[in-house]
């Protein structure tokens, strides 16, 4: 028996079950205290998670329309459902505004839910200065800019920020996806083209054998015309004799009378 194509599954927060394709509107609906935004989006869909147990569910998710999957968005059916789901533009015009409802709904919900404020403690300075030193480092190397650039500006874009407010995190997150996107790629690019080319060698290698045989019956005809073509000359050679012998023979004895019928 083939197995489901829609399987279900039970949400880990509440009694609620259905078809996994309806998880993230569930998630988004009734569960946005949960909900952890991945740093980088695109234009039409959210890539987001919720923690269970320490595990991590991934889905996707269009804010307009409400449909959705399960996945990281980047490989298998999550990567070919944010694609196909990528044709329908009417999902883009409203995704910054929703997104941008959808962080502060998460803002309040967290509020709410959070425990009373513990004891101050000392922490570490954050990264954030380093991480800014060495994007600015990196983009002083020409050939990255226009990738850096690019990736500065989805990023702009997705959360709404200023070129003050750029978090280099959400950057390099975003090259991560792109290099290990791109990997994925090139890994099937090489297969198909790995199977192209074995079909290739074994067309050429039918085309070789095909030619041999044809480069056979060729030598073997010419072969033939040129027998064909000796016995011919020696025929005609024979015929000119029997020509010179029959003209000495008239010249010899006359042409004898009829016969008798009786």
């Amino acid at each position: 028996m083939s197995a489901d194509k829609h399987p279900t599954m039970k949400c880990p927060f509440c009694a609620w079950s259905s078809r996994t394709y309806n998880a993230s509107a569930h998630f988004l609906k009734h569960h946005s205290a949960k909900i952890h935004i991945r740093p980088v989006t695109n234009d039409h869909c959210l890539y987001a998670y919720v923690v269970h147990d320490k595990e991590e569910i991934e889905f996707c998710g269009c804010l307009t329309c409400g449909k959705g999957t399960l996945g990281d968005g980047n490989f298998g059916n999550s990567s070919r459902w944010i694609e196909m789901h990528s044709k329908n533009k009417a999902c883009k015009d409203l995704h910054r505004k929703k997104l941008a409802d959808l962080r502060e709904s998460i803002r309040i919900a967290n509020m709410v839910a959070a425990p009373p404020p513990e004891a101050p403690t000392v922490t570490p300075a954050a990264p954030a200065p380093i991480l800014h030193s060495v994007w600015a480092s990196l983009k002083k190397n020409k050939p990255f800019v226009p990738f850096m650039e690019e990736v500065e500006g989805f990023c702009k874009m997705c959360n709404d920020e200023s070129d003050d407010d750029f978090d280099p995190t959400e950057a390099i997150e975003r090259t991560i996806r792109c290099a290990v996107s791109d990997r994925n790629n090139i890994s099937q690019h090489k297969t198909e083209m790995s199977k192209i080319e074995n079909e290739h060698d074994t067309v050429v290698a039918n085309m070789q054998y095909d030619i041999k045989q044809l480069k056979q019956q060729v030598s073997g005809l010419q072969d033939y015309i040129n027998d064909q073509a000796k016995r011919t000359s020696d025929l005609e050679r024979r015929l000119a004799l029997l020509e010179r012998e029959n003209k000495r023979y008239k010249a010899v004895y006359p042409e004898l009378p009829a016969e008798d019928p009786q």
